[in-house]
């Protein structure tokens, strides 16, 4: 069981990836239809507001919980290691993620992130992706807070673009 837990995860990445790449090169086409609305500031601001962080692994509503937190040093860790960057055109990868992080206050959500790739984010109040400037900053809040998936993730898709890379 505890292999499938890391095969699934690992199958998706790869899915979700070659299919990034297959559609990365009509992306300008597809942008025109989606509006650029990644507000970083605005997203910090709510996590700022937060009581309450709860990581899920993946983002449907059975997913397993694997962090919970309502301590305030958590939940400003996460909101400073979250650096969206504001795409010049918008994009929608179709990606599954691999984490979610819903943010509360006094048990209402105030957003959901889905963590798609090693450096793409999916925020339910957006109509596009965003790309996160630092991963790594990210990545140690997830290693930190004892959630491993998303630095495996990270060194399995460097590994696979790498080998593309070596292809062509």
């Amino acid at each position: 069981m505890k292999i499938l837990r890391v095969i699934f995860p690992a199958g998706i990445l790869v899915v979700g990836f070659v299919y990034w790449l297959l559609v990365s090169a009509d992306e300008g086409a597809n942008a025109a239809s989606i509006p650029v609305d990644v507000k970083p500031a605005a997203l910090h601001d709510l996590i700022a507001m937060a009581d309450r962080i709860v990581v899920t692994q993946g983002a449907d509503k059975n997913a397993k919980v694997i962090f919970e937190s309502s301590k305030m040093d958590d939940i400003q860790a996460f909101n400073e290691s979250l650096r969206p960057i504001i795409p010049a055109s918008a994009f929608y990868c179709l990606c599954a993620a691999t984490e979610t992080i819903y943010v509360y206050q006094k048990n209402k959500k105030l957003v959901a992130i889905e963590y798609i790739t090693p450096d793409e984010i999916d925020v339910d109040l957006w109509g596009s992706e965003a790309h996160i400037a630092n991963p790594e900053k990210l990545l140690q809040w997830f290693d930190d807070h004892d959630m491993h998936n998303p630095r495996a993730m990270y060194k399995a898709y460097y590994r696979l673009a790498e080998k593309l890379k070596q292809k062509q």
